[in-house]
């Protein structure tokens, strides 16, 4: 009611980052006025706020301490985590559940379903508290199942990545009845003894990045030694031989391995041999006389040529080679571990349901850019040209260029948030509350009572 009247008192509140107005006139009339729409006794801007932090992959904490130093009014931790168990939560698993579903009728529909799949923990050191695995088509580069083991459910940190590993073959297989015809990982030992164990009828591969990484770390520590410093010339060749090897194998492990070892051939200049059945001379043009003088070619029986010959001919990477015969790589799911650090950062701790929460949000992001193309320069004399950005590996200790693709599209994010509204406002179907098995609990033994730790507690530091 607007009487025009003079007012006599006015006083301010604040409910969490909502400012509330009440003034009394000279007549006595009272009334108030919020900064923000109220949908069933929640302001909206409490509950846009709390949605932004996850689904942005940010903290509580970090964002609480940004507005501390603005000096802005903010909500409490009470009432954060209230609104990510009452609305957040079950928004994302529901998300997440519509885009797995989508992404599996994909699969059974596909001739030929080949999946890449790897581990990652949820701190940097091997005493993790969360193991994911995770599935991805190595077609679309989408993320196709998950699984978040903690610790407490295995006998040690090392036995997450294998519980991890069959929970989502189990899910597609049994659950979603998708047909799995080859799965692509890094040289886990338990994986590869679970895939030859249990999983004969899918055929199991390896990255050749992860292969060729472990050749160039043997061949780098035996560089190191005075005697072989020659060898360091050729590991960048030698890892590109290994990649060749693969690419041009057509399936045939006989091939790839004969491929393989001609390179102890190749660096004592030697470019065609007769102890191999199928490839019995180098696929390179003839060198000319500067190339073989600027070459620094190995001797044989020298140390640098026998540490080499000891790397290539190791029995286990030979036998490891015939799971390299498809020249397979999961360059994309290692780009979504990086990615995903963004929803589930290594130095911060979650629980149970949040770093399945997070893991789901970091699962939508990756299907929803996927596909992304290179983007172009916009303006001045190169435009149209496709964009790269210069970088220096660790690795190549040389300068290269990566192509730069287009922006990512966030547009999923706005459909969240208007799902967690209209549940606030009934509007929404309401969504039951996420149904997780928690796991037993890290600690051994029931907490006992506060006050008794504290009677007990000693400090080496007190006198």
């Amino acid at each position: 009611m607007k009487c025009g009247s003079t007012i006599t008192e006015i006083s301010f509140a604040s409910t969490g980052s909502m400012l509330t107005v009440r003034t009394s006139c000279m007549n006595e009339h009272d009334s108030s006025w919020n900064s923000q729409p109220i949908l069933s006794s929640t302001p909206v801007g409490n509950l846009l706020l709390c949605s932004s932090i996850l689904f942005t992959g940010n903290t509580f904490k970090k964002i609480q301490n940004f507005a501390a130093c603005l000096g802005l009014k903010f909500l409490s931790e009470r009432v954060f985590y209230r609104h990510q168990d009452r609305y957040l939560f079950p928004v994302i698993n529901d998300a997440w559940e519509k885009e797995r579903q989508t992404v599996v009728e994909e699969l059974i529909d596909k001739p030929i379903v080949n999946l890449n799949g790897d581990g990652r923990c949820d701190s940097p050191g091997h005493n993790a508290k969360y193991g994911t695995y995770t599935f991805m088509d190595s077609d679309t580069g989408k993320i196709v199942s998950f699984s978040v083991v903690q610790v407490t459910e295995t006998t040690s940190s090392n036995a997450m990545e294998k519980e991890g590993f069959v929970r989502c073959i189990s899910s597609l297989e049994n659950g979603d009845d998708v047909s799995i015809d080859r799965i692509t990982t890094d040289r886990h030992t338990v994986i590869t003894s679970t895939m030859a164990k249990d999983y004969p009828h899918i055929k199991h591969q390896y990255d050749v990045w992860h292969v060729s990484k472990s050749v160039v770390k043997k061949l780098n520590k035996k560089a190191k030694l005075k005697s072989c410093q020659d060898l360091s010339r050729w590991i960048q060749s030698v890892s590109n031989h290994l990649w060749w090897s693969a690419a041009t194998c057509n399936g045939d492990i006989k091939l790839l391995r004969e491929k393989w070892v001609s390179v102890l051939h190749h660096v004592r200049n030697k470019h065609s041999w007769n102890d191999a059945e199928l490839f019995r001379k180098c696929a390179h043009p003839c060198l000319t006389r500067r190339e073989v003088k600027r070459k620094c070619w190995l001797k044989p029986g020298t140390p640098a040529y026998v540490a080499l010959e000891e790397v290539v001919l190791q029995p286990k990477l030979l036998k490891d080679l015939a799971n390299l015969t498809d020249f397979c790589h999961t360059g994309g799911l290692e780009v979504y571990h990086s990615m995903i650090l963004k929803y589930c950062p290594k130095r911060e701790h979650f629980s149970y349901k949040g770093m399945v929460a997070r893991t789901q949000l970091a699962a939508i992001d990756n299907n929803h850019n996927t596909g992304r193309k290179q983007a172009v320069i916009q303006r001045g004399e190169r435009v149209g040209e496709a964009r790269y950005r210069p970088c220096f590996p660790k690795m190549h200790r040389r300068w290269v260029v990566k192509p730069v693709l287009e922006k990512k599209s966030y547009a999923f994010l706005p459909e969240l948030q208007k799902k967690v509204l209209g549940m606030c406002n009934g509007t929404e179907d309401p969504l039951e509350p996420t149904a997780v098995d928690l796991p037993p609990n890290i600690a051994s033994e029931p907490a006992p009572g506060k006050q008794d730790l504290i009677k007990k507690h000693r400090s080496r530091f007190s006198r």
